[in-house]
């Protein structure tokens, strides 16, 4: 809760999301000033966020807020702090989710870390947008990243080498009618266009201790065509929904 003072009576008075509460004057009458709107200069509960409406708002450092919703969550900076964010990761409107994104705001301002206001340290916060941002760190730190650093960079590496291996990107279990039991129904696209709009797909049967082997997982996920597996190739079948 927050205190102003009206504008009709100068008694300061306490405010609910942003409007002056119902109050009164000396001979009793409801003071005019009563509902009084006021613009707030912060984030606050009931805004709007990019994850939905706020329910939890903490200041944590000067210019540095740390909002909550339902769903999720992160750092909303202000225009004068977010303008110190390297512009290559910028975010228009100093909002930056918890998950990843945060961790720029880590880096950027790392006292953060030394005054334990984020509970990661700052090898950690580097890691995180290696594995997730290689190309955005590169530029930002004018660093070479390597795959053995980077999740993301071992993906773009991987697909570059096996751009027309058939990887998965959906399976069903042998609950499904058209699964055999053992089996797992597996569609695929070539990796180099994997998800995007009009590529092909095709549909094996893989049995299942193939498809949970650590040994076959790859950076993009199981190939089932090319497969190094003894079971293989594997039985192409038709659509599979």
């Amino acid at each position: 809760m927050e205190y102003k003072k009206c504008p009709r009576c100068d008694e300061v008075i306490s405010t609910y999301r942003g409007r002056m509460t119902n109050h009164y004057t000396a001979n009793g009458q409801q003071c005019p000033g009563s509902g009084t709107t006021f613009k707030r200069s912060g984030p606050h509960v009931g805004m709007k966020t990019p994850w939905g409406k706020a329910d939890d708002v903490k200041q944590v450092a000067e210019g540095l807020y740390f909002v909550s919703t339902p769903s999720h969550g992160g750092f909303k900076l202000t225009p004068a702090l977010n303008a110190k964010i390297p512009a290559k990761v910028r975010a228009e409107g100093g909002w930056y989710e918890e998950d990843l994104a945060y961790f720029w705001v880590i880096v950027t301002f790392p006292e953060l870390v030394e005054q334990g206001v984020v509970k990661c340290t700052l090898d950690q916060a580097h890691q995180v947008l290696r594995d997730w941002f290689p190309d955005e760190y590169e530029e930002v730190f004018n660093l070479s990243v390597s795959p053995v650093q980077s999740h993301k960079r071992r993906k773009q590496v991987f697909t570059q080498e096996h751009t027309n291996d058939w990887i998965a990107i959906a399976a069903w279990g042998d609950w499904h009618k058209d699964v055999p039991k053992g089996m797992v129904g597996v569609c695929c696209q070539p990796a180099g266009i994997a998800r995007q709009r009009n590529a092909p797909s095709r549909y094996f049967l893989v049995p299942s201790e193939d498809y949970s082997s650590d040994e076959l997982n790859t950076p993009v996920g199981f190939i089932c065509e090319p497969s190094p597996s003894p079971n293989a190739p594997y039985q192409e079948v038709a659509k599979i929904s």
